[in-house]
């Protein structure tokens, strides 16, 4: 187990010193992975867009989900909530990608937004 997870880390962090924000990105991934959010009354997700796709990651609870798909095909609830981070600048360019595009957010049981999460 502990070799899964340096191995993990590692990784993360070989792809997080291409870029500041990135660093932070991956933390609060890896957090998640290593279940430190437990307790948390709404989803945190992770969006990503790369060369058209999409890959949509959901924590809570110490509990991860993910979907994935054709960014032109996105869910209802999920393509209002990318029209709004865009239109909010909450959708960051990434400036070594890939991925392309990220956003963090946190939405509610019915997959309403609640807010937008700005990495630092």
């Amino acid at each position: 187990m502990m070799g899964k997870v340096k191995a993990l880390v590692t990784e993360i962090m070989e792809v997080a010193d291409r870029h500041g924000r990135a660093k932070s990105d991956a933390l609060r991934t890896l957090e998640h992975k290593l279940g430190y959010h437990k307790n948390n009354p709404m989803y945190e997700c992770r969006y990503e867009e790369r060369d058209g796709d999409y890959t949509l990651k959901q924590w809570r609870d110490g509990h991860e989900t993910a979907s994935r798909g054709i960014v032109t095909d996105l869910p209802d609830w999920l393509e209002r909530i990318r029209a709004v981070a865009m239109v909010g600048g909450h959708l960051k360019k990434v400036n070594v990608p890939p991925p392309d595009n990220i956003v963090w957010f946190t939405t509610d049981d019915d997959n309403n937004l609640i807010n937008f999460m700005e990495l630092r």
